[in-house]
């Protein structure tokens, strides 16, 4: 993992600009690299740094900043975080507007926050599998 997450780091690095301001494909190609960076970190067990690449997709604004929660929703599940995962979603609910929100590319917590409605109950931690 080392090895990929270096490579990517570079990526990343190469591809940021300080003012922000991205043409359309070179935000797409960041977004690229910044997901797969988060993916090695997480298949590492990096949880904090993977955070912190979705982040940065956060940033980025509009459909990306969209992966980018949904990443970090799906990060803090897997690592059973499962109430950092619901504070995700509801930011990520709070920050998208419904109409700028691909219904099929939230699950889990991002649909529950969506409509508003945290059924924790449903999450292991609390006694029954999803």
């Amino acid at each position: 993992y080392d090895d990929a997450a270096k490579i990517l780091e570079d990526l990343v690095n190469q591809s940021n600009h300080p003012d922000g301001q991205y043409s359309e494909s070179a935000r797409n190609n960041r977004a690229i690299f910044l997901d797969r960076l988060a993916n090695v970190y997480r298949e590492d067990n990096k949880l904090d740094l993977a955070i912190a690449a979705y982040q940065k997709m956060i940033s980025l604004g509009g459909e990306i900043a969209g992966r980018g929660y949904q990443g970090q929703v799906d990060a803090y599940r897997d690592a059973k975080e499962y109430s950092k995962a619901t504070q995700v979603a509801q930011q990520a609910a709070q920050a998208q507007p419904p109409s700028t929100q691909d219904p099929v590319a939230f699950d889990g917590g991002m649909r529950v926050a969506r409509t508003r409605r945290i059924e924790t109950a449903s999450w292991p931690e609390h006694g029954t599998d999803r």
